[in-house]
């Protein structure tokens, strides 16, 4: 998934507040320019019903290539998650479920997988 300008970015929703904990999450990216090619990685947490931008915006003249995604359900109850694709104003979904305790959903080079068994 490519973020191509600086008014795109990729965000996460939850659909109930937190339960015990926090939802885990990590991100990888590559920076592309003519000239450069540098990795980039994030690691933070959900905010229950508060939009939380993963990836943020590339700089000018830059496309940011999503590598990989990884949010654990770390709490004890079940989250409807919503990720989004930013651009400016608008927002489109991306993928949409419900993601039960102990399990990952993972994006990885276009191939999406929920409820994952994590350990």
């Amino acid at each position: 998934m490519y973020l191509d300008a600086i008014t795109k970015s990729i965000s996460v929703v939850l659909g109930e507040a937190r339960g015990a904990a926090d939802c885990d999450i990590t991100v990888s990216y590559e920076d592309l320019t003519p000239t450069t090619f540098v990795s980039g990685a994030a690691d933070l947490v959900s905010n229950g019903t508060t939009p939380v931008v993963i990836v943020a915006a590339p700089a000018a003249a830059t496309q940011r290539r999503v590598r990989e995604f990884n949010l654990y359900n770390n709490d004890n109850i079940f989250h409807t998650v919503t990720v989004y694709y930013v651009d400016g104003a608008s927002q489109r979904v991306i993928w949409s479920g419900v993601l039960g305790p102990s399990k990952i959903l993972n994006y990885n080079s276009g191939v999406w997988n929920n409820g994952v068994t994590g350990t």
